[in-house]
């Protein structure tokens, strides 16, 4: 209870003068920045961009750009699909290998030549993406065998031969061959003839690659492949689906933003008749199940079968218990539940009043999808700072795996790997961060504009009733954006900085756990500890996003630093404890049922545009549909997202105002809920003579 001696105005509100709050972690965030801008110089001077453009062949060769690998057009064989001009091998193509029976033991396969060759990708070089040109003779073709050349290397590689022991005729107008010699500290060493490679796929390019668009059943379940050809392949498909139903996706993302604020609207007038029907309608629920065992349990014993009637009866107890437990709770806090709902209620009309703050999760989003690229194209490049040429101790290793391709034992010279680790790590870290301030940023803007919101001026009016209205003031959103920014901005880096050392802590409990799953299957008490280790950590990291919001919060109402706002935000919310945990557990549930309409409805909707005629016959609808539900999901978070921060913060202001004014700014929908709060602060007729702002 704080003593009048404490106060200095009256009634208290935001204060106009903010005070740049923890100023020591800004300039440590942006000690960061300059850590992260000399990385990224590195990378790009040291490490190898053009692989985000250009594909890499088996050698490390970037396909048709800069030299050729030695022994190149010596070696390539003349095909429809390869040129002895380099520069017109522009596309990487990916050989799909089948049967890997070997006669012998030094026999091996091209893909298992390929990559005891130094590959850093099973690919090749080609001017144009293969073609099948007869499907099923390819098909009966990869079955009998799949190599029909001589490829020979450091007398381990002899002679490939199909699968029924005899060796067959090149036909190179369909095939697509290796190439080049290969130089190891100094020391030429090649195949003497290249490996060929079968066409057993349909593919077309796509950024420098060639991705397939058809393989048949046989060839893909005997094909042993480099990448995921299946998940390209269903990927690229439904892209050119999801293009060729735009029209229903843009009518279909109108129609969820639609559902959404019709959502709200309903929300703004009948929460507190939602929230009783609904639980009312769980303990009815549970009354009526306990009824129906009942019956089963007094049933001929011939009609139940042989379940023990005794179970029906236990059973019945046990719901009729939970209905009755849930009727008492209902009643003894049914003042709690009313002041839950009526938050819930004022904070769909703040939030449907004001649906320009929409924009600031969107742009929040963008902000975010730029970040990650940024850091995806900084680890590329990172772990681009390797050397291509396979080391002579790596190539010894090798020499030594011919008979077992053990693909464990060929080693990489990647220079200082170390190093890049470190980079990976300090990067990851980093991108767990930058996430947790931009969240955290686009909170605090939310929560100024609501704080704002609640404590509007009553000057206006000589009765000094509240206005009406749940419009923003003028200039909200511009003046939370700019305090935010400039007084603020350390606040929300020691706050992001707790929750991602816990989230860090978390993922790399995961990532031992699932390196050591195998050890934890075999002992019950590791998994155990593990279990209970992950549950504590994820508890810990609840309880601590929780509480850098309701700092977060504070700071914007009192401008003090973060630990003060949280200490003080905790203190406060111990008077509406109970009203707290209702309100987390109603919002989540309107906030689900919210989603799930949203989603449902969106996609309803969407199969009957399907049905009008806006896509042409033929069109799949599971990618685009799939595409619909992921995009109505985003939007309904994004709406939603808005009460979520509404909510949380009306409460903490209807706190702070019932603590320290006795509940001056409390809207029309809670000043009912003052004297059942308890003893909230100091009574008006203390604070006479204070100053009045």
């Amino acid at each position: 209870m704080p003593n009048k001696s404490q106060y200095d105005i009256f009634p208290r509100t935001y204060r106009p003068k903010r005070n740049f709050t923890d100023v020591f972690f800004t300039l440590l965030f942006w000690l960061y920045v300059a850590g992260v801008a000399v990385i990224a110089s590195i990378c790009v001077s040291y490490g190898s961009p053009t692989d985000l453009w250009y594909g890499v062949d088996y050698l490390g060769y970037h396909c048709g750009q800069g030299q050729n690998p030695k022994g190149f057009t010596s070696h390539i064989e003349t095909n429809q699909y390869q040129s002895k001009n380099w520069t017109e091998n522009t596309l990487l193509w990916i050989p799909l290998e089948g049967d890997h029976t070997r006669r012998s033991r030094a026999s091996v396969s091209p893909s298992e030549a390929i990559y005891l060759y130094g590959a850093k990708s099973a690919g090749v070089c080609v001017k144009k993406c293969p073609r099948v040109d007869d499907p099923f003779d390819a098909e009966v073709n990869s079955v009998k065998g799949l190599v029909n050349t001589v490829a020979t290397y450091a007398d381990y590689f002899i002679n490939l031969l199909d699968s029924e022991g005899n060796s067959k005729s090149a036909n190179t107008a369909n095939r697509v061959s290796t190439y080049g010699d290969y130089l190891i500290n100094g020391t030429r060493s090649k195949f003497r003839r290249p490996a060929s490679y079968e066409i057993n796929y349909n593919s077309k390019p796509l950024y420098g690659r060639c991705i397939p668009i058809s393989i048949s059943s046989t060839v893909e379940s005997r094909r042993d492949r480099p990448y995921s050809v299946a998940f390209v392949e269903h990927f690229f498909s439904g892209i050119v689906e999801v293009i060729r139903s735009w029209k229903v996706i843009t009518v279909s993302i109108a129609i969820s933003a639609a559902f959404c604020i019709i959502y709200i609207q309903v929300l703004s007038k009948l929460t507190q008749t939602i929230i009783y029907m609904s639980i009312l309608g769980a303990i009815g629920g549970a009354t009526v199940i306990g009824l129906l065992l009942y019956f089963e349990s007094t049933a001929d014993q011939s009609e139940i079968g042989t379940f023990d009637p005794k179970f029906y009866f236990a059973f019945a107890l046990v719901s009729w218990i939970i209905a009755v437990m849930g009727l008492i709770l209902f009643y003894w806090f049914r003042k709690n539940i009313d002041q839950a709902c009526a938050l819930i209620q004022l904070s769909g009309r703040v939030v449907k009043a004001n649906l320009v703050l929409f924009c600031i999760p969107m742009a929040s989003f963008l902000m975010l999808a730029g970040m990650i690229s940024l850091f995806v194209c900084l680890a590329v490049l990172s772990f681009s700072m390797e050397e291509n040429v396979l080391s002579e101790a790596a190539h010894w290793h090798a020499q030594l795996a011919v008979t077992s391709i053990g693909y464990e034992k060929i080693q990489w010279d990647m220079g200082d790997l170390n190093l890049i680790r470190a980079i990976g790590i300090y990067l990851i870290f980093g991108l767990l961060w930058c996430m947790e301030i931009l969240s955290a940023y686009c909170f605090m803007v939310l929560s100024f504009c609501y704080v704002f919101l609640y404590f509007r001026e009553r000057r206006d009016d000589p009765t000094g009733a509240r206005p009406s209205g749940n419009s923003l003031p003028d200039g909200s959103l511009r003046r939370a954006i700019k305090w935010t920014t400039f007084y603020h901005f350390g606040t929300l880096v020691i706050g992001s900085l707790i929750v991602t050392i816990i989230q860090s802590l978390q993922l790399l409990l995961r990532v031992i756990m699932f390196q050591a799953s195998r050890v934890l299957q075999k002992s019950e008490i590791n998994r155990f500890l593990f279990y209970v280790s992950d549950l504590i950590v994820t508890i810990s990291k609840k309880i601590l996003s929780f509480g850098t919001k309701n700092g977060y919060i504070l700071t914007c109402i009192t401008s003090k630093s973060f630990c003060p706002s949280t200490k003080e935000a905790f203190h406060i919310l111990s008077e509406h404890f109970v009203t707290l945990i209702f309100l987390q557990f109603l919002k989540e549930v309107t906030l689900f049922i919210g989603k799930l309409l949203v989603v449902c409805g969106t996609l309803l909707c969407s199969t009957a545009l399907f049905n009008t005629g806006l896509v042409s016959d033929g069109v799949s609808r599971f990618y685009p549909q799939v595409v619909i539900a992921l995009l109505s999901y985003f939007i309904s978070s994004n709406f939603f997202y808005l009460l979520s921060v509404s909510l949380h913060t009306t409460l903490l202001c209807f706190a702070y105002d019932s603590y320290y004014n006795s509940g001056f700014y409390t809207p029309e929908e809670l000043s009912k809920f003052l004297r059942t709060s308890g003893n909230l602060g100091v009574d008006k007729k203390e604070t006479e003579g204070l100053v009045k702002v």
